[in-house]
């Protein structure tokens, strides 16, 4: 396992032809975090990318604040953390679930899972 990951983080290996199921919910304090798709991409110049659909909920009764996700993209081969995306949300409010794509980059010859973590304050 990657330093600073855990078994309580969501990893999700890539599927190149449909989208992967996720692993399951992972819970961060009051927010739920789940990945459901993962698919490499490819473009016309022959480079890649892999895009992650993150779905994370708040389900406290307080807005969560200054919330930082971050989706790594981990070489199967070695568990390499080859690329992080972070996305900064200011306010998760109560049962307001939130939806947005990760874009990792890494080598299209490899194989990669994504892993999603978060910090709160």
């Amino acid at each position: 396992m990657p330093d600073g990951i855990t078994d309580d983080d969501i990893m999700v290996i890539p599927n190149t032809v449909t989208p992967t199921s996720s692993t399951g919910e992972q819970v961060y304090g009051n927010l739920v975090i789940d990945v459901p798709d993962f698919v490499q991409h490819w473009k016309p110049d022959g480079t890649c990318y892999w895009e992650g659909r993150i779905h994370v909920t708040n389900t406290g009764n307080e807005p969560e604040m200054n919330t930082v996700i971050r989706s790594y993209l981990i070489r199967v081969s070695d568990d390499h953390k080859e690329y992080v995306d972070s996305k900064s949300l200011s306010r998760i409010n109560p049962n307001e679930p939130l939806s947005y794509v990760s874009q990792l980059y890494g080598s299209c010859d490899e194989d990669y899972y994504i892993v999603v973590t978060a910090d709160t304050e």
